[in-house]
């Protein structure tokens, strides 16, 4: 969604858009078709995001699609408003397991403090939109899905009303939901669901990653029912934390990145 919104109203910028997004590109949609299927519908981007999805779906032979951009959690209240019969899961990690998994691809910078932050500030931000959109969210553990997949599986498909298919517990079953650029890293998305994944931050962290994590994440971890570990607080650690999950860094980041983008 990110990838084409703006202010736009024109049907041909906002194509143009599409047509320049790589992860729109991931789609593998015919350009062609989205044009003529998005002109033939009110020009806004509510259409425009139904028109990319709806047409995947076509082309897959599917009666249904999901959309799985994690940044869509900031946009839920617009989906929302947009689609009033969409249904959401909410996917919960712990996040030291979260900020171990970010440290590792090669596309995300490697501060501990950061990653923690921005953990904190969207699990945040899902706990307040979860008490406000109840009857469209659905969370789900992935703690839970990795220990019970076939349960939670079933517990979600019941939640969208669709039915459960056990094919779905098959890692051989083809799909191209991973990009190719993409798999280097998201392998394991193909493999049978490995439980000791779960709280593999109890192995991997050093004691100063763990305490920085903690420093920062500690308050939304225990809000989410997970356990902290270590009881002591970096003052400068939290205060740093702080700063990285404030709204206004955030704003700070986003000016940063269009005036680099406008600048090169």
């Amino acid at each position: 969604m990110e990838q084409v919104f703006d202010d736009a109203t024109d049907p041909a910028v906002m194509l143009a858009r599409v047509a320049g997004s790589r992860r729109c590109r991931d789609l593998g949609l015919d350009a062609d078709v989205v044009a003529a299927n998005f002109t033939a519908r009110p020009p806004t981007y509510c259409w425009l995001f139904r028109v990319l999805l709806e047409t995947y779906a076509a082309d897959a032979g599917k009666d249904f699609v999901a959309e799985k951009s994690p940044l869509h959690l900031l946009h839920v209240p617009t989906l929302a408003q947009w689609y009033p019969r969409a249904r959401f899961l909410l996917l919960v990690r712990d996040g030291r397991d979260c900020v171990l998994s970010m440290l590792k691809v090669p596309w995300a910078h490697n501060s501990v403090l950061r990653h923690s932050a921005e953990w904190r500030r969207r699990m945040g931000k899902a706990r307040r939109l979860y008490d406000s959109h109840r009857q469209t969210i659905h969370i789900v553990r992935y703690e839970e899905l990795l220990l019970a997949p076939e349960r939670e599986l079933r517990n979600a498909m019941a939640f969208l009303g669709l039915a459960f298919e056990r094919i779905q517990l098959s890692p051989s079953t083809a799909s191209s939901a991973v990009p190719g650029w993409e798999k280097a890293w998201k392998s394991k998305a193909y493999d049978v669901p490995d439980a000791s994944r779960v709280a593999a931050w109890k192995r991997e962290a050093d004691p100063a990653t763990l305490l920085a994590m903690e420093s920062v994440m500690r308050d939304e971890l225990a809000a989410w029912g997970y356990e902290v570990i270590d009881r002591r607080l970096d003052p400068a650690k939290a205060l740093a934390g702080s700063i990285f999950a404030s709204d206004s860094f955030k704003k700070i980041q986003k000016a940063f990145r269009r005036l680099r983008a406008a600048t090169w």
